[in-house]
């Protein structure tokens, strides 16, 4: 509360810290996951991932000259991101691995986030200094953020689902070469893939001309029952006169 300059602020606005963050990481789940899709999992765990170290950095070097309203807003962008930063990560991971390797891909990924909390915990404890704490950890998101940039490739699935084949034969390729396989038969590979993401599109474009085939001729049907429907009124309605 020193580093911030909170001290004299009502208590309930204090705790509410804590909740905006909580609020804005249930609303940011909704817009930002689906990016994914549309700017895909490198750029998005990237971009999204800086926003957390920028913040503390903020609130650590200018703490005691903001107010209360621009950290709320500060930690409300913090949270906005978190749980897309979370997921798209976890996806990110996950479509490089074979489906035996997620068990233990998950079980690595919460495991070490649960030794971070209590390592935490110590360093608090131990040290209590809220300003190192923020320094240290800030340090290390920023290198792992440059790392990422620079040496991750993008996900296979996602290069896959635009057809941007060219890349996903380089992203192949540092994976094999990172896994130390050496003979592998690349352009096979890709030709394989091409023919069934081509495939896999025609049989959804037929899916998708027949939905909206039935769509056509369910709005046929109803017009005709309305039309069949209208004619007895009719008549009744000569006859009487």
């Amino acid at each position: 509360m020193t580093d911030l300059n909170l001290l004299c602020e009502e208590p309930y606005l204090i705790g509410l810290l804590g909740g905006i963050s909580y609020i804005a990481s249930s609303i940011g789940s909704l817009p930002l996951t689906t990016l994914i899709d549309k700017r895909g999992r490198k750029n998005t765990t990237l971009y999204l991932s800086l926003v957390t170290p920028l913040g503390v950095l903020m609130m650590t070097f200018l703490g005691k000259n903001l107010n209360l309203y621009i950290i709320y807003g500060i930690i409300g962008v913090m949270g906005f991101t978190y749980n897309a930063r979370a997921s798209s990560t976890f996806t990110f991971g996950s479509e490089f691995l074979c489906k035996e390797s997620l068990v233990k891909y998950n079980c690595a990924l919460f495991g070490a986030y649960g030794v971070f909390q209590a390592l935490s915990g110590m360093f608090f404890w131990y040290y209590k200094s809220q300003y190192v704490y923020c320094i240290i950890i800030s340090v290390i998101m920023l290198i792992s953020i440059v790392f990422h940039a620079f040496f991750s490739p993008e996900s296979p699935h996602y290069l896959l689902e635009i057809f941007d084949y060219p890349n996903l034969k380089k992203c192949l390729e540092k994976v094999a070469y990172i896994n130390g396989e050496k003979d592998v038969d690349m352009d096979s590979i890709i030709s394989k893939l091409k023919l069934s993401a081509e495939k896999e599109l025609v049989d959804l474009r037929k899916e998708a001309i027949k939905v909206k085939m039935n769509k056509f001729l369910m709005k046929i049907k109803d017009s005709n029952a309305k039309a069949k429907g209208k004619l007895p009124q009719e008549e009744v309605f000569d006859k009487s006169t």
